[in-house]
């Protein structure tokens, strides 16, 4: 089945990020499908420069099946999980990332390179709630200096 997830037009960011919401609308028939997502957010200034940031989400698969199912709406909701800009940026070669999370959980903080390619993972442990910050020096990685993405999970 083919099908698109666009956006029209790039977000601003300020205060060091940006979110988007994409919703998906299967299909009334059983199939698969791989979802890929990318959002463009730029600093506002009518230029295309390196202050404009591509996003890329990871790739995910949605089954659609013709089963009837419920959920229960037990789990804990974070309220409060935010990923700060990392400073200095642009950096060379190393730049501090922090973030704020008000629930305890796993949490994994991995480094990307401009292909996509994980080239670092610096935090893959259970956090307690509180603040948190991660210095990433691309010469610990043997890494050369260049464009590079974080992303948080918890």
């Amino acid at each position: 089945m083919l099908s698109e997830l666009t956006h029209t037009n790039p977000k601003t960011f300020s205060g060091g990020s940006v979110s988007w919401t994409f919703n998906f609308t299967a299909a009334n028939q059983v199939y698969t499908d791989t979802i890929f997502s990318a959002g463009n957010s730029v600093n506002g200034d009518g230029f295309n420069n390196s202050q404009d940031r591509w996003n890329f989400g990871q790739k995910f698969v949605v089954h659609v099946i013709n089963e009837p199912s419920s959920i229960n709406d037990d789990n804990v909701v974070v309220t409060d999980f935010a990923l700060n800009q990392n400073y200095p940026n642009p950096f060379n070669p190393s730049t501090m990332i922090s973030w704020n999370s008000s629930v305890g959980s796993h949490q994994t903080l991995k480094i990307y390179d401009a292909a996509g390619k994980e080239v670092a993972t610096l935090v893959d442990e259970y956090r307690s709630a509180g603040s948190y910050s991660e210095q990433f020096t691309t010469s610990g990685f043997q890494l050369s200096p260049g464009v590079y993405y974080y992303q948080l999970k918890g």
